[in-house]
């Protein structure tokens, strides 16, 4: 699928940053499908989504806007790929930082240029992000663009090979070469350009 041109990309840099993160309690919110299991064998990682893709007893159902969870709880929040879905981000950077100890580390990415998506309310820029950590006592560390001007062709050729071409293994053709393509979009990879991004914010 289109998508998952941008989700490897991502993945290559949660892939450095995940490893690095310290604590034992880890949120995922909008983790659904608990794809980041294998980076917290060791600790307790909990996910929280409106529709848990899977029964586990650390997967809850739940909203972003509402964390069920006490102040001051998690070591770790990864939101990936999610708050563009949310009505009131406003109001998930504000459960963030409330359920985020101090010294905390939030993951965050989200698109800008990505193609659009269902219920796809918000873009928001890495300014906007910014100022939303600041007003809610977060500090942006730094940030990460994904993609460029490239990686955006890429995936929009990617949604017509996916609709026109019906053989498999032609396909997955087309997606290697795309995806290639996008991997080495860093010539026109920049902030006005780029098609998502990812943030570390400390509370």
């Amino acid at each position: 699928m289109p998508k998952s041109i941008n989700r490897r990309l991502i993945n290559i840099e949660l892939d450095k940053i995940l490893p690095t993160l310290k604590g034992n309690l880890i949120l995922d919110m909008g983790g659904k499908q608990r794809r980041l299991t294998s980076y917290f064998k060791d600790k307790t990682y909990v996910s929280i989504d409106l529709k848990p893709g899977r029964k586990d007893p650390l997967m809850i159902k739940g909203d972003g806007h509402h964390l069920p969870f006490q102040d001051n709880t998690f070591d770790i929040v990864i939101s990936t790929a999610v708050i563009e879905h949310t009505k009131f981000p406003w109001i998930i950077f504000e459960e963030f930082s409330r359920v985020l100890k101090k010294e905390g580390k939030l993951v965050l990415s989200w698109p800008w240029l990505y193609v659009y998506t269902h219920d796809d309310y918000w873009r928001l820029h890495i300014q906007a992000v910014k100022w939303l950590a600041e007003k809610n006592n977060l500090k942006l560390d730094y940030y990460i663009e994904i993609g460029g001007m490239l990686t955006n062709l890429a995936m929009q050729l990617m949604y017509i090979v996916e609709a026109k071409v019906k053989i498999k293994s032609l396909r997955n053709f087309f997606d290697s070469i795309l995806y290639k393509m996008a991997a080495k979009d860093k010539k026109y990879n920049t902030r006005k350009h780029t098609s998502s991004f990812i943030a570390v914010l400390t509370k």
